[in-house]
């Protein structure tokens, strides 16, 4: 519904995408609905304002008897609860803060009138996988557009338009130096932004990144390769804003509540100490979405598989593959 189907959403392998099912998109921009453009091509392209095609989708569901989904929602939740991306092993590093830890935290702490807003890259990724929704909240994120900076705007945007609301910021260290200045607007105004920095100094998304597709050359994403965060609690402080920092994972509770309870903007400085190992993730431009790292035993992921897994694919890392042959004939050598 006005949206693409892009990479974003299908990973590296398009032709693995959804192969089994009928797919519609409804969109006002004729150029997406032109099938030679898509990088995944739909079934049906209706071209119509998304209003006007869900009010007429709602009328003739009324009118009609929807099937049961329970079996499929029940499904999806033990999925959800086997597979919860936050481990329990996260918490046992006490000396800096998990971000999967942190967020899952954050979400308990927050309201359910509250709205959230995260940024890209890294802290965006690991806010979709840790923070748990109440009914009544709003979560905003640019999702695949993904420019840096942008939750910091957007958080400032969501006070204004509803000041009496909990606007909580989740922003990572580069994203944050992107729009530092707005700190101005802050201070000017009164807005009652909270700020959390996941700061992990490094550029986390870009190096997975290099690490996976450039065989671990590391450019501009961490300090040996040029890249440096300042240090945001005297920058902030600058601007007269309430700043404070956390530093390990056993303070991240109490600090959460001290930030929320804070009458005022204020930046909370969370020390993710170069943390940029996201997880599930898809390995590979080959890899097929349903196939993410770290891998299910073969036996595991087919009894989830609803339809047959991808044509032609041997898991990288199954005894015997072809993956693997290479693998062990390369350390041979």
């Amino acid at each position: 519904m006005g949206s693409r189907i892009s990479g974003r959403i299908t990973g590296g392998n398009l032709k693995s995408f959804a192969r089994e099912a009928k797919k519609y998109a409804v969109d006002v921009d004729k150029t997406l609905l032109q099938k030679e453009l898509q990088q995944v091509p739909f079934n049906e392209n209706i071209y119509c304002d998304a209003g006007i095609f869900l009010k007429r989708l709602n009328a003739r569901l009324k009118e009609e008897c929807l099937p049961d989904f329970s079996s499929w929602t029940s499904r999806v939740m033990e999925w959800k609860e086997k597979y919860d991306p936050v481990l329990p092993e996260y918490n046992q590093k006490k000396e800096f803060v998990n971000p999967y830890m942190f967020i899952r935290t954050l979400s308990e702490e927050m309201g359910k009138n509250d709205v959230f807003l995260a940024d890209c890259g890294g802290n965006v990724v690991v806010s979709n996988h840790a923070f748990e929704t109440k009914k009544g909240q709003r979560y905003i994120s640019s999702n695949g557009n993904s420019p840096m900076g942008f939750s910091f705007a957007g958080a400032i945007g969501a006070w204004f338009a509803a000041p009496e609301r909990q606007v909580v910021c989740v922003i990572g260290d580069g994203g944050f130096n992107m729009n530092i200045q707005e700190l101005q607007v802050l201070k000017q105004h009164g807005v009652k932004v909270k700020t959390f920095i996941m700061n992990n100094h490094v550029h986390g998304i870009i190096k997975a990144y290099q690490e996976t597709n450039f065989e671990g050359r590391f450019v501009a994403s961490d300090q040996e390769g040029g890249y440096e965060p300042p240090d945001f609690i005297k920058v902030v402080k600058a601007y007269e804003v309430e700043a404070v920092r956390l530093e390990n994972q056993d303070k991240t509770r109490k600090i959460i509540q001290e930030v929320l309870a804070f009458d005022g903007p204020i930046v909370c400085d969370v020390n993710c100490h170069e943390w940029w190992k996201y997880e599930p993730r898809i390995f590979g431009f080959n890899t097929p979405i349903e196939d993410m790292y770290p891998y299910l035993p073969r036996e595991e992921f087919r009894k989830n598989m609803i339809i047959e897994p991808w044509e032609n694919w041997e898991h990288p890392e199954e005894p015997g593959s072809k993956h693997q042959k290479s693998k062990e004939k390369n350390c041979i050598k």
